[in-house]
């Protein structure tokens, strides 16, 4: 049995995902996975989770504190911005086979989803902070002989790497109202969803209130639980995936392919708003 996990971005929700991983690594230990893919706050998420420092990020969530996007301007475009994301996790040797953090570089687009799992310990910061490097609010980060910004400008929920491990099940933690169809029928029945559409925790992107924060990781902890009653045993036993496990906590259905041709026009959409330049398909590809 091989697993997959998917992380998405969400920023100040990313505390509702971190919740979530303290429950779930009660059940499946991060060695359990053969594939992490992450974007964004995923990234640091899923970081902390398979090099075992998920007590790191949560000091790090609770102790990080603004309200309001104007806060959040102002957080980021501090110097020592990536410092204080990253202040308590080590960049330690990853464990599985496969990590990705995904960004885009710019200005001549392409989507990178990066494998820190084949890097040594303290290689991968400047992935690291290209991953996070929200736009309009941060500046682009030298990688690799590009400039990067987050991926998640372009692929939030970066379930395309996971495929090439050909997992059985892949669990996805992500923000959205909509439970999207992956790539196709026969990868989509494999994908198990946790994602929220709670009105409180959307309007949350830009909140790093501690209340707040606690709160989130208290319900993304317990809604992962919940469904891990259900998704241990059918793991554990291999069997196909049922509709109704397969079923988001938002519950509803979106008849949208969550797909490569999909992220390709989100390239040209995300880079003519991010960096001013017009693209075609054929130029994407390259």
């Amino acid at each position: 049995m091989k697993l997959g996990l998917v992380l998405g971005g969400g920023l100040g929700k990313g505390a509702f995902q971190l919740g979530a991983l303290k429950a779930l690594a009660e059940v499946f230990p991060p060695e359990a996975f053969s594939c992490i893919s992450t974007s964004s706050i995923g990234i640091m998420n899923g970081l902390a989770f398979v090099t075992g420092q998920l007590a790191e990020a949560e000091y790090i969530w609770t102790h990080i504190e603004f309200n309001g996007m104007h806060g959040f301007a102002k957080f980021v475009r501090k110097p020592d911005y990536y410092e204080r994301m990253f202040s308590r996790i080590r960049e330690l040797r990853i464990p599985i086979p496969a990590f990705y953090s995904s960004y885009l570089a710019i200005p001549k687009p392409k989507l990178h989803y990066v494998n820190l799992a084949e890097m040594e310990e303290g290689q991968y910061s400047d992935y690291l902070r290209a991953g996070v490097a929200m736009p309009p609010f941060c500046r682009p980060v030298p990688v690799n002989g590009v400039k990067g910004i987050d991926g998640a400008v372009v692929d939030n929920i970066p379930v395309l790497p996971v495929l090439e491990h050909d997992c059985d099940y892949i669990i996805a933690i992500y923000f959205d109202e909509d439970d999207y169809r992956f790539v196709s029928p026969e990868v989509d029945r494999k994908v198990l969803r946790l994602n929220i559409m709670d009105e409180g925790i959307i309007k949350g992107t830009f909140c790093f209130d501690r209340e707040y924060v606690d709160s989130l990781l208290e319900k993304g902890a317990e809604a992962c639980r919940k469904k891990l009653e259900a998704w241990e045993p059918l793991i554990r036993s291999g069997e196909p995936i049922p509709a109704d496990y397969a079923a988001g906590t938002a519950g509803k259905r979106k008849s949208m392919w969550y797909t490569g041709d999909m992220l390709l026009n989100r390239v040209n959409t995300a880079t003519k708003k991010v960096a001013g330049y017009q693209i075609d398909r054929t130029e994407a590809k390259e």
